[in-house]
């Protein structure tokens, strides 16, 4: 008996924990188990062709908000042209299990909940042809659909990247859990459901944390609701991680009221970009905060992300939730201005998903909450926002995202967003307009495009300063040596015989060029470019500005190729 265990993830970088879990927890003896990993950027008809090719009696599909689609068209088809059993387990099929199978003939069995238990029993009955009659695993004539919330032992379950081969995981990231559960109850988690904490013995945590660490894993992201509930034991960890990591990148999810100043120490004094932290504001709204049953302290939050924030070395997300109660369009550009001025690495403007199961989907009416049916199940309107409201604030994201995020424009908006806006949300209204009234938003742009039209944009306040701001981040933030476009051309590219005649000094090699110490003048002179501006861009100081650049990354986590002034 065959079983292939499928994972369809959201990208080619990502992996799919769950089937990882039953690849070494829940395969009878006898039976041969596969993983198969896509993702939905491939091509269906390459994914079932190959699916097909298996060859295999049962087929596992690990079900998510970002994949049911997909795996609909494939699992349907796959039923038509095989004999197979069609199962699908995961959070998007576990509390709606009722619904699937009114409206698909092809699936055989839901698993709902924690899998590793009840997949083995299944597996087991189907491998003796026996009657299936498991809690929480559902066919078209189950009686009862809900399901019953059972746990397992954690320390119980066998570590999921056992017996795989790591080569499946070069330049991949790797998911990874060291307690399962969450203490808090937001209304719009499904996390929610699921208040008991359970903690994997530290001991397992540690071999298994060096099992990444030797096998140079790139990035390890722990999938932990909140990673620091007990900071003593998170505290450990980092201690850990910090004593023996070399190349490998840890991703937490944090909440930040709860970090004290020794595990903040801890953060401050790792290498750079050894750590990323999640930190979810979602909002500052007090009744909002207040009706979605989160704990949080706005005030210490913020103090606590200023802190991470100091040293430059950790890589810092910050969330905010559109579309939740209570908080209007007013009140949500409070919330991101607030969230802007801290300064995070990255600001996600996330939207209010309304997962089967929560407190947030049974409170719908009350809420007189819209969206949509099909997944992601995200919010159309609400009694406070309705959906031009919405459509705006998705405007607003993918400028943040385009511009913020990407980091690429550091400089620029440090200096612009306040010279030219009352507040953050008012500078990227600004921009959203000029995207608007330019039908920016219906072309797809290069990197090059947005260096462009931010410079259109910023010409009329200040057009000598755009101008040079905008070409110093493009030069710090590209890997390029000589300017080629037009809005740089006024900036002065330093000739090549006083290029040689400068870097020719020991002096000058000795302060700014040790990394190519070994290099000859003419191999020195291909990695650099020397420039001159009429401003000073980090000072904004008007005076004339020699500036070395190398293609070398710098080393703080915000800054882009390394720079200095000369």
């Amino acid at each position: 008996m065959k079983t292939t265990l499928v994972g369809i993830n959201s990208a080619y970088t990502h992996t799919n924990l769950a089937i990882y879990y039953l690849f070494n927890n829940s395969i009878p003896k006898g039976i041969d188990a596969e993983i198969k990993q896509y993702n939905i950027n491939m091509p269906k008809e390459n994914v079932l062709d190959d699916l097909f090719s298996q060859k295999s009696d049962i087929y596992i599909f690990s079900c998510y908000i970002w994949n049911i689609e997909y795996i609909l068209h494939i699992a349907s088809s796959l039923k038509k042209i095989t004999d197979a059993i069609i199962i699908f387990g995961g959070s998007e099929v576990s509390f709606n299990a009722k619904d699937y199978f009114d409206k698909y003939d092809f699936i055989d069995y839901i698993v709902a909940g924690e899998g590793e238990e009840i997949t083995l029993k299944l597996l087991s009955k189907l491998q003796k042809n026996e009657e299936v009659n498991i809690q929480n695993v559902f066919d078209k004539s189950s009686k009862d659909y809900t399901y019953i919330k059972q746990h397992i032992n954690f320390n119980d379950v066998i570590f999921p990247y056992k017996n795989v081969d790591m080569k499946e995981f070069e330049n991949k990231i790797i998911y990874y859990e060291s307690q399962r559960g969450c203490p808090y109850n937001c209304s719009y988690c499904l996390s929610e459901l699921d208040k008991r904490l359970r903690f994997r013995d530290l001991k397992k945590v540690k071999e298994e944390i060096m099992f990444f660490i030797k096998n140079d894993i790139p990035l390890v992201k722990f999938i932990d609701r909140t990673f620091n509930a007990d900071n003593k034991r998170a505290k450990e960890i980092i201690r850990f991680i910090l004593d023996n990591s070399k190349h490998t990148k840890f991703h937490f999810e944090v909440c930040a009221n709860l970090l004290d100043d020794e595990i903040i120490e801890l953060f401050q004094s790792a290498p750079n970009d050894m750590f990323q932290l999640e930190v979810g504001l979602q909002s500052i709204n007090e009744n909002t905060i207040k009706e979605i049953n989160r704990t949080t302290n706005t005030e210490k939050i913020g103090q606590n992300v200023t802190k991470l924030l100091k040293n430059d070395n950790v890589h810092i997300h910050l969330d905010l939730i559109s579309g939740l109660p209570y908080e209007d369009i007013e009140s949500f550009k409070k919330s991101f201005d607030y969230a802007y001025n801290l300064k995070p690495h990255m600001l996600q403007l996330g939207f209010l998903k309304v997962l089967h199961g929560t407190m947030m989907e049974k409170s719908k009416d009350k809420y007189d909450l819209k969206y949509n049916n099909f997944t992601p199940y995200e919010i159309l309107s609400n009694k406070w926002m309705d959906y031009s409201d919405l459509s705006k604030l998705k405007d607003i994201e993918f400028l943040v995202d385009k511009y913020y995020n990407s980091n690429n424009f550091y400089n620029t908006l440090e200096y612009f967003v306040d010279k030219i806006a009352k507040t953050p949300y008012d500078f990227f209204e600004k921009l959203s307009i000029y995207f608007s009234k330019n039908e920016l938003y219906k072309r797809s742009l290069s990197k090059e495009d947005l260096y462009e039209h931010l410079y259109y944009f910023l010409k009329p306040f200040d057009d000598n300063l755009a101008k040079n701001l905008i070409s110093f981040d493009y030069l710090s933030y590209m890997k390029i040596r000589k300017p080629n476009k037009y809005f740089i051309e006024d900036i002065e590219t330093v000739n090549k015989e006083k290029i040689f005649e400068i870097i020719k000094k020991e002096e000058f090699k000795n302060k700014y060029l040790k990394e190519y110490s070994t290099l000859s003048t003419k191999e020195i002179y291909k990695k650099i470019n020397i420039l001159k501006f009429f401003i000073n861009p980090v000072t904004k100081e008007k005076k004339e500005t020699y500036i070395l650049f190398k293609n070398i990354k710098e080393d703080k986590v915000r800054m882009g190729y390394k720079f200095y002034i000369i």
